[in-house]
């Protein structure tokens, strides 16, 4: 099993078949939101290789966290697991043991970034309109980064905020189309779909849509 800390809020934990079966889980009973899948996240958390890691999983996991849970076979066999805290002010609340939060913290500093802002489509000639308009954004102020990635029939176009400027490019998403602000939806497209362009998307597609 390996434990991927995505967020502050976030982890998502990747069990191969033989995980599965080891824990003799399957995967309706880790898609569940019960007391049945939170004891068995944890009898899989404790088994884990990463103390920092599995620390920071225990912690989502505490009783008094409201937690959201999906699960997604994989073709192998296994699935991955996303485990988010609903707690908005989880980050604020102090932790029992304050080693193991300065550890997490610290691994958080490395690892945290943007998350990132999907726009979708099936239309490249949308996206071609839509890259023409962030262009202009860009000119008036906006910085980000953009990546573009396809499952043949959708395109998803990924920007990741480098300044002030997420209200804004969210609400210009969301007049040309269907727009997410979740940190499940960006590791979903990025896990489960094919990158197209890795840097400056928004300026190739609005040279070729």
């Amino acid at each position: 099993m390996k434990i991927d800390i995505l967020s502050e809020t976030t982890l998502k934990l990747t069990l191969t078949e033989a995980d599965m079966e080891d824990s003799r889980l399957c995967y309706e009973t880790l898609s569940r939101q019960d007391g049945d899948c939170r004891r068995a996240l944890e009898r899989l958390i404790e088994s884990s290789g990463s103390p920092k890691s599995a620390a920071f999983a225990a912690e989502l996991l505490e009783e008094e966290s409201k937690l959201l849970v999906e699960a997604f076979p994989s073709a192998e066999g296994g699935c991955f697991v996303y485990l988010s805290s609903l707690n908005r002010n989880r980050s604020k609340r102090k932790t029992l043991k304050s080693k193991r939060s300065n550890n997490v913290s610290r691994l958080l500093d490395k690892e945290a970034e943007a998350s990132p802002i999907i726009f979708e489509t099936a239309s490249g000639e949308m996206l071609g309109r839509l890259c023409r308009c962030l262009s202009l954004e860009k000119e008036k102020g906006a910085c980000f980064e953009s990546k573009l990635f396809s499952d043949n029939d959708l395109y998803r176009l990924a920007l990741t905020p480098l300044n002030t400027c997420t209200e804004r490019l969210t609400r210009i998403l969301k007049e040309f189309g269907e727009a997410y602000c979740s940190e499940l939806t960006a590791a979903y497209t990025q896990e489960y779909f094919c990158e197209l362009v890795d840097k400056r998307a928004v300026e190739v597609c609005r040279e070729i849509f």
